[in-house]
């Protein structure tokens, strides 16, 4: 098979050889239990009620086939080559779906950097109170049919906090928090990471994407059809924003 273009999960735009993208591992969001069934559900209630992410994101380039090269050699990383006992590029590349990854998807560079410098409804960044917050994290029990956490008091934080620790506050990223939160109660400093991803998540949610594979498309895609597609889209933003003033 030759080389082909992926989609951004959030934009839409076709991603290219050698484009800067950040690959987030996906499975079965454990949130599944209380939603509808998915053949009798015509809106969504939160972007992981179908996949949720499984890791914190890998960075580098898209590689042309599927999957990703260059990676950043960060912290994450190591966490999961050590996780899944060989290279994470060789997890990723050669499909090995190691559970609970079962599936991914890519956004490019540039969008994912624009959502998380993205203050989703609020006019200035809660930094500080998610170091806090990240640093009270003990380990987590979940209480209730769907998403309550025991363990730590989350009323102790702002309503910021509470609102947009999503990764730290839903069922369904149930597996992420097996994997990260013994080893940030072992000491390792992850805050960093966590933060960048709580934004990232909670933009998601602010701008109406759900966490869902990747489609794959030709080499020849159509940059002109998504100039038109974006034009007709801003004029609709821009009518809506008047009608707000």
């Amino acid at each position: 098979m030759g080389c082909y273009n992926v989609s951004c999960s959030v934009s839409g735009l076709s991603i290219s050889y050698g484009d800067p993208i950040v690959y987030i591992m996906l499975g079965e969001s454990h949130d599944r239990a209380y939603t509808k069934p998915l053949e009798n559900n015509n809106c969504f209630l939160y972007p992981h009620d179908v996949f949720a992410p499984v890791a914190l994101p890998i960075f580098g380039e898209y590689n042309g086939y599927g999957g990703i090269e260059k990676l950043d050699d960060d912290e994450n990383i190591h966490i999961l080559s050590e996780e899944y006992g060989i290279s994470v590029e060789n997890v990723v590349n050669d499909r090995k779906y190691i559970p609970p990854y079962s599936s991914s998807m890519f956004v490019h560079r540039e969008i994912f950097d624009l959502l998380v410098a993205h203050k989703a409804h609020f006019e200035v960044d809660h930094e500080e109170e998610y170091r806090k917050f990240l640093a009270d994290v003990k380990s987590i029990k979940y209480v209730g049919h769907n998403k309550r956490l025991a363990n730590y008091d989350l009323d102790s934080y702002g309503v910021i906090v509470r609102m947009k620790a999503s990764i730290f506050s839903f069922k369904g990223f149930r597996d992420f928090h097996e994997l990260y939160i013994p080893l940030i109660n072992a000491g390792m400093d992850l805050k960093d990471p966590m933060i960048q991803f709580i934004k990232f998540c909670q933009a998601m949610h602010s701008f109406n994407t759900m966490f869902l594979p990747a489609l794959g498309g030709s080499q020849d895609s159509c940059y002109s059809e998504m100039k038109s597609l974006n034009e007709v889209s801003l004029g609709i933003v821009n009518t809506r924003l008047a009608e707000c003033e």
